[in-house]
């Protein structure tokens, strides 16, 4: 592949296909386009391979973030949402489909992913390029995996 097809192919990617663009909300756009279809279309397969699809995923998206990072100049720039997919994914691991389930889920994530709690905030400095991006998002999603399951296990079961 040439060099500008691979470029291509990493904005894509790294853009969550462009919908980090967005004039508003670029991470929430990119959860609800991408993320939450695919989850839909990853719920029914057993949860070790879904856990696969997130640490591919997480590979892939350290590599374009960092190419998006560099290509742009910019620290984590806003328009990368990779990193929200995979932290959606992730607070979804091991959920059935449910209207509640996508709901909570949602809104956990993008809570934890913007106020970021300890120690979300402390990892996302601490770590550089392409591993700081993503990692940020994959423990705001293990925060929220627990607080949909706490949620739904009270309210729905």
């Amino acid at each position: 592949m040439d060099k500008n097809k691979t470029k291509k192919l990493a904005k894509a990617i790294a853009t969550g296909f462009y919908t980090g663009y967005s004039p508003f909300a670029p991470g929430t756009v990119g959860t609800l386009i991408v993320g939450i279809p695919l989850f839909l279309l990853l719920a029914k397969v057993p949860v070790s391979i879904y856990g696969v699809v997130c640490i591919v995923l997480f590979g892939i998206g350290c590599k374009v973030s960092d190419f998006l990072e560099k290509d742009s100049g910019q620290d984590d720039p806003s328009e990368v949402v990779i990193d929200e997919i995979v932290g959606y994914l992730i607070s979804t691991i091991g959920l059935s489909v449910s209207v509640a389930g996508v709901v909570v889920s949602f809104f956990a994530f993008r809570g934890f992913d913007i106020v970021k709690p300890w120690p979300i905030r402390d990892v996302e400095k601490q770590l550089q390029k392409g591993l700081g991006i993503m990692t940020d998002d994959v423990i705001a999603g293990l925060y929220a995996n627990i607080l949909t399951r706490l949620f739904l296990d009270l309210f729905f079961h």
